[in-house]
């Protein structure tokens, strides 16, 4: 029985095969690709105007604030350098003029020095500073002279004493008026300086 099922199949073999054979497809080609079907790139999208030209009054705006800052800038460094131009010649002036209150002071100090010592010598001559009190003494030795009789030694001495306190009181009118216009001239070369010097400060103040 085995034997009669293998020549069966022995002979349905080959008929399997070719029916098998045509059941299959044929191998094919791949198709062709049509050029008008490629996928192309995407379209260039035209700009955006309104956005652009905004864009340029926004740039336009910020270099015309930019402009207008440079020439503040310009202007304020332009009136620094006047003023400080002005400050400078002022600070000349007012440098000039202090040499020129210390030349006269120094000169005020001079003529008060020659002055005290020129006072300081008649003051050495004048035994009072009162003329009063020169006249005084004056009546008080000739009184004496009147009332005892003294030797020709003393009398002569009590005679030049009076005559040196009347000679004294010349000399103290001279050192009185000497005092007073030493006083007078430092009085009015002091507020001469001193006005000077205020409107030095008073400048510096403006």
């Amino acid at each position: 029985m085995d034997a009669s099922v293998d020549k069966e199949a022995a002979l349905v073999a080959p008929f399997a095969a070719a029916v098998s054979t045509e059941g299959e497809a044929e191998p094919t080609s791949a198709p062709e690709k049509d050029p008008a079907s490629a996928p192309t790139s995407a379209p260039v999208r035209p700009p955006n105007r309104p956005a652009y030209e905004k864009y340029l009054e926004e740039v336009g705006a910020r270099l015309a604030q930019l402009e207008g800052r440079r020439r503040f800038l310009q202007d304020r460094a332009k009136g620094l350098r006047e003023q400080l131009g002005r400050c400078l010649a002022y600070r000349d002036a007012i440098t000039e003029e202090r040499n020129r209150v210390e030349e006269r002071l120094s000169g005020v100090n001079r003529e008060v020095s020659a002055r005290s010592e020129q006072l300081q010598k008649l003051r050495q001559g004048i035994p009072y500073l009162s003329e009063d009190r020169i006249d005084e003494q004056i009546r008080t030795l000739e009184d004496q002279m009147m009332k005892h009789h003294y030797k020709r030694t003393e009398e002569n001495k009590i005679i030049t004493e009076v005559n040196r306190l009347k000679r004294s009181k010349k000399a103290l009118k001279e050192h009185n008026s000497l005092k007073v216009r030493a006083a007078f001239f430092f009085l009015i070369d002091l507020k001469s300086a001193s006005s000077t010097i205020y409107d030095i400060i008073n400048g510096m103040v403006r």
